[in-house]
Protein backbone atom coordinates (compact mmCIF):
# COMPACT_ATOMS: atom_id res chain seq x y z
CA UNK A 1 0.00 0.00 0.00
CA UNK A 2 1.29 3.44 -0.91
CA UNK A 3 1.96 5.70 2.06
CA UNK A 4 0.88 9.02 0.55
CA UNK A 5 1.82 10.97 3.65
CA UNK A 6 5.41 9.75 3.36
CA UNK A 7 5.53 10.44 -0.38
CA UNK A 8 4.14 13.95 0.03
CA UNK A 9 6.57 14.64 2.86
CA UNK A 10 9.52 13.53 0.74
CA UNK A 11 8.28 15.55 -2.24
CA UNK A 12 7.91 18.61 0.00
CA UNK A 13 11.40 18.16 1.47
CA UNK A 14 12.89 17.55 -1.99
CA UNK A 15 11.17 20.66 -3.29
CA UNK A 16 12.53 22.73 -0.41
CA UNK A 17 16.04 21.37 -0.91
CA UNK A 18 15.92 21.88 -4.67
CA UNK A 19 14.46 25.38 -4.30
CA UNK A 20 17.16 26.30 -1.82
CA UNK A 21 19.91 25.06 -4.12
CA UNK A 22 18.32 26.79 -7.12
CA UNK A 23 18.17 30.05 -5.18
CA UNK A 24 21.79 29.67 -4.11
CA UNK A 25 22.90 28.94 -7.68
CA UNK A 26 20.96 31.91 -9.04
CA UNK A 27 22.25 34.16 -6.28
CA UNK A 28 25.80 33.24 -7.25
CA UNK A 29 25.05 34.10 -10.86
CA UNK A 30 25.07 30.54 -12.18
CA UNK A 31 23.87 30.31 -15.75
CA UNK A 32 21.05 27.82 -16.23
CA UNK A 33 22.82 26.31 -19.19
CA UNK A 34 26.01 25.67 -17.21
CA UNK A 35 24.76 24.31 -13.91
CA UNK A 36 21.94 22.12 -12.72
CA UNK A 37 19.75 24.35 -10.58
CA UNK A 38 19.23 21.58 -8.03
CA UNK A 39 22.73 20.65 -6.96
CA UNK A 40 25.19 22.83 -8.83
CA UNK A 41 26.43 19.94 -10.97
CA UNK A 42 28.15 21.20 -14.08
CA UNK A 43 27.47 19.76 -17.50
CA UNK A 44 29.50 16.60 -17.94
CA UNK A 45 28.87 15.54 -14.33
CA UNK A 46 25.95 13.30 -15.24
CA UNK A 47 24.56 11.05 -12.57
CA UNK A 48 26.02 13.02 -9.69
CA UNK A 49 22.81 14.76 -8.57
CA UNK A 50 22.03 12.25 -5.80
CA UNK A 51 25.67 12.16 -4.75
CA UNK A 52 25.89 15.95 -4.49
CA UNK A 53 22.67 16.23 -2.47
CA UNK A 54 23.75 13.36 -0.22
CA UNK A 55 27.18 14.92 0.33
CA UNK A 56 25.61 18.27 1.14
CA UNK A 57 23.26 16.72 3.70
CA UNK A 58 26.20 14.82 5.16
CA UNK A 59 28.37 17.92 5.49
CA UNK A 60 25.61 20.11 6.94
CA UNK A 61 24.18 17.48 9.31
CA UNK A 62 27.28 15.45 10.16
CA UNK A 63 25.55 12.17 9.32
CA UNK A 64 26.91 8.92 10.65
CA UNK A 65 27.82 6.21 8.13
CA UNK A 66 24.59 4.40 9.02
CA UNK A 67 22.52 7.56 8.52
CA UNK A 68 24.22 8.27 5.18
CA UNK A 69 23.40 4.74 4.00
CA UNK A 70 19.78 5.19 5.07
CA UNK A 71 19.51 8.59 3.37
CA UNK A 72 20.91 7.11 0.15
CA UNK A 73 18.37 4.28 0.41
CA UNK A 74 15.58 6.82 0.83
CA UNK A 75 16.65 8.58 -2.38
CA UNK A 76 16.74 5.24 -4.21
CA UNK A 77 13.33 4.21 -2.86
CA UNK A 78 11.57 7.52 -3.39
CA UNK A 79 12.85 8.41 -6.86
CA UNK A 80 10.55 5.98 -8.75
CA UNK A 81 7.60 7.16 -6.64
CA UNK A 82 8.37 10.79 -7.46
CA UNK A 83 8.59 9.90 -11.15
CA UNK A 84 5.18 8.21 -10.91
CA UNK A 85 3.71 11.29 -9.21
CA UNK A 86 5.22 13.55 -11.88
CA UNK A 87 3.77 11.38 -14.66
CA UNK A 88 0.33 11.28 -13.03
CA UNK A 89 0.40 15.03 -12.50
CA UNK A 90 1.34 15.63 -16.13
CA UNK A 91 -1.54 13.42 -17.28
CA UNK A 92 -4.02 15.23 -15.05
CA UNK A 93 -2.84 18.66 -16.20
CA UNK A 94 -2.90 17.61 -19.86
CA UNK A 95 -6.50 16.38 -19.46
CA UNK A 96 -7.76 19.89 -18.63
CA UNK A 97 -5.96 21.61 -21.51
CA UNK A 98 -7.31 22.34 -24.97
CA UNK A 99 -5.49 20.80 -27.99
CA UNK A 100 -3.31 23.88 -28.59
CA UNK A 101 -2.29 24.00 -24.92
CA UNK A 102 -1.67 20.25 -24.92
CA UNK A 103 0.81 20.63 -27.78
CA UNK A 104 2.69 23.36 -25.89
CA UNK A 105 2.56 21.36 -22.67
CA UNK A 106 3.88 18.25 -24.44
CA UNK A 107 6.90 20.27 -25.62
CA UNK A 108 7.47 21.54 -22.08
CA UNK A 109 7.33 18.00 -20.70
CA UNK A 110 9.71 16.79 -23.43
CA UNK A 111 12.23 19.53 -22.61
CA UNK A 112 12.00 18.70 -18.91
CA UNK A 113 12.61 15.03 -19.69
CA UNK A 114 15.68 15.93 -21.75
CA UNK A 115 17.07 18.07 -18.91
CA UNK A 116 16.33 15.33 -16.40
CA UNK A 117 18.08 12.73 -18.54
CA UNK A 118 21.07 15.03 -19.06
CA UNK A 119 21.57 15.78 -15.38
CA UNK A 120 20.43 12.58 -13.69
CA UNK A 121 21.40 9.68 -15.92
CA UNK A 122 24.46 7.62 -15.03
CA UNK A 123 27.70 8.40 -16.81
Amino acid sequence: MINWKQILTVVAISTCITSGYAFACNKQGAAKSDKHQGCGCKKGEKGKFKQKISNRLNSKLDLTAEQKTKVDSIFDEVHPKMEAIRKSTDQQIRAVLNPEQQAKFDKMVEKRAERHKEWHSPE
